[in-house]
């Protein structure tokens, strides 16, 4: 009898060990299997809004940088499998490993590029070219199809959720392609298109152009309504979570519109304004002016938080991260990391003009280019 007991409680202590044991190894599985959503195109998302829920790094800790052809990178996009697009004036297109920076390949266009690329859900990397033509370029570095159009491409395209690829050309128009390269739909505006449109959850698209107006468009290309500023806008739109529309201007004027173009509120501030704006989780704008400031604005009201002294031009949009920290660069060289409080977290300083977006990865490393080297930050 007492055998048979003995037997019986340990069969119970085996069973307990393997629960204790099965259920301590399913967080290591589940961990394994963390969602990476990468920063596919200019802005993070869709809306544009440069925000991410990756906390991006506590230090100026160089992690790796590239150079290898002596170009001038643009702008940068990470694909969810950890590969880094970066663009160049030199017309090339560079898949670099996020790890270590090494080249894994470069697609070559005719023509310089300035817009940031954009990854699909498959894959596909699109991206304008100074000699007008959108390509789109299979993962492993072929192309896939090009789309010509009139004029130089330096507006960064946007993917919608019906796979069609949406960005503007210098020759006045917007465009919508599809996804196997024959065109949606175009529309022909007043003036060249600098400016990357962005969609909002409903299909809607925002764009500016030269000729001082964002433009609103239904999904099938027609057009719903139009603001003027007073001046031509270069500047990104942001689409926020009610709809809102944040797009600034040449004139010096941040506007928000809701989402039949009925301007909300703008603000003046001290310079052109070439940065677009970028919107943190806790509800503030961040938007740069060549007055040499960052600006920090209130999204619900357009009432100054704080502003921050760059000394020298902001064009470079900056981008937020979980904590609401912002990163961005100046004209001078020196890129800034700041609290949101707007002290400064870390700075370091290159020996080039910064113009672009930085771009975070889920990891937290961060990466920026200048008119010269590809910076990788880690802490």
């Amino acid at each position: 009898m007492i055998r048979v007991v003995k037997a019986c409680l340990l069969l119970v202590l085996m069973f307990v060990s393997a629960v204790f044991i099965s259920s301590c190894a399913t967080p290591q599985k589940e961990s394994a299997k963390v969602k990476r959503h990468g920063w596919t195109s200019l802005g993070y998302n869709i809306q544009r809004t440069s925000n991410t829920s990756s906390v991006g790094p506590k230090t100026n800790n160089l992690k790796w940088s590239y150079n290898n052809d002596n170009i001038t990178f643009s702008s940068l996009a990470i694909s969810k499998d950890g590969v880094l697009y970066a663009c160049s004036y030199n017309g090339n297109i560079y898949a670099l490993s996020e790890e270590d920076g090494k080249e894994l390949w470069k697609f070559t266009t005719t023509g310089a590029i300035f817009a940031s690329p954009a990854i699909a859900p498959d894959g596909t990397i699109y991206v304008g070219s100074a000699d007008s033509k959108l390509y789109a370029i299979n993962p492993d570095g072929t192309l896939k199809w090009k789309f010509d159009t009139d004029g130089a491409i330096n507006s960064s395209p946007v993917v919608g959720a019906d796979g069609a690829i949406y960005f503007g050309s210098y020759d006045f128009r917007i465009y919508a392609v599809n996804n196997d390269g024959t065109l949606k739909w175009k529309y022909l505006l007043d003036g060249k298109v600098h400016s990357s449109p962005a969609l909002a959850a409903d299909g809607s698209l925002y764009v500016g152009s030269d000729d001082g107006n964002l433009y609103a468009f239904h999904n099938d290309g027609s057009l719903w309504w139009y603001f003027t500023a007073d001046d031509k806008i270069v500047s990104t739109p942001i689409v926020n979570s009610n709809g809102d529309i944040i797009v600034a201007s040449f004139d010096g004027v941040l506007y928000t519109l809701d989402r039949k173009g009925t301007r909300k509120w703008d603000v003046r501030l001290g310079g052109r304004i070439e940065s677009s704006p970028a919107l943190s989780y806790q509800g503030i704008i961040y938007i740069g002016s060549n007055d040499h400031s960052l600006y920090a604005i209130w999204a619900s009201t357009g009432e100054q938080k704080w502003r921050f002294d760059a000394k020298d031009k902001v064009v470079s949009p900056p981008v937020v991260d979980g904590e609401g920290n912002v990163y961005f660069g100046s004209n001078s060289g020196v890129f800034y990391a700041l609290r949101p409080s707007s002290s400064i977290l870390w700075t370091l300083k290159t020996d080039y003009q910064i113009a672009s977006e930085s771009v975070i990865s889920d990891s937290g490393d961060l990466y920026f280019s200048s008119n010269g080297p590809l910076y990788a930050i880690s802490d």
